[in-house]
């Protein structure tokens, strides 16, 4: 993947590929949107270890599945 986006949505199969896809978008997009973040899923995803990555960071956690919103160029306060 190679370029610039507004915004990305990362919800794909393998479930092991989202960390090392959101990884590689680190600093290529300005919002990066990623589905089933509830608790219960770290042991399948692992984001906590990309989490750091990011200045900013907001979970959605009203309803499951969770949804987090990602960025290192936007605060989420906002949202």
């Amino acid at each position: 993947m190679t370029g610039y986006w507004s915004v990305v949505l990362v919800d794909h199969d393998p479930p092991s590929r989202r960390k090392e896809e959101i990884k590689r978008l680190t600093n290529s997009a300005d919002y990066i949107v990623v589905h089933d973040t509830n608790p219960g899923t770290e042991r399948k995803f692992r984001f906590r270890e990309i989490y750091p990555l990011f200045k900013y960071r907001i979970d959605f956690n009203r309803e499951k599945p969770y949804t987090t919103v990602l960025s290192n160029f936007h605060n989420l306060l906002h949202l």
